[in-house]
């Protein structure tokens, strides 16, 4: 996504993460999270504790975190991309997001342009638990 007008006076781009509760409870998101993964266990068995690749965030645009979302609320944050983040791009990214309810992150592959950023992965994932 990039903002028009700029914030920052120059054509940023920045991934926007929504978050909707889709459960019968309230919840709240502690934080957002980057994962990477490679290798078979990565490949098939994705989750926190065996990304080769984690980083959290902490600097986006939106409602901080501890954010309460109600049933059937949602949130939308966006953060700023840099060449970091695009080098992560091109080798596969996940997104997770950490709730009170949640016994780790529930991750989604980040697509860019349509596509999935890596077509050697075609697994998908579904956040709705």
């Amino acid at each position: 996504m990039v903002l028009v007008p700029p914030l920052t006076g120059s054509d940023t781009r920045y991934l926007r993460i929504v978050v909707r509760n889709v459960g019968n409870a309230p919840t709240t998101i502690t934080n957002y999270s980057l994962h990477g993964f490679r290798g078979f266990r990565g490949r098939f068995r994705k989750s926190e504790f065996n990304s080769h690749r984690t980083a959290v965030i902490t600097r986006y645009v939106g409602k901080q975190c501890p954010t309460k979302l109600d049933v059937g609320e949602e949130v939308n944050v966006m953060v700023e991309q840099d060449s970091k983040f695009d080098q992560w791009l091109k080798e596969g990214l996940w997104v997770g997001v950490h709730h009170s309810f949640g016994h780790g992150a529930q991750l989604v592959r980040i697509f860019e342009g349509g596509k999935k950023a890596k077509a050697k992965d075609q697994q998908s994932t579904s956040t709705d638990r």
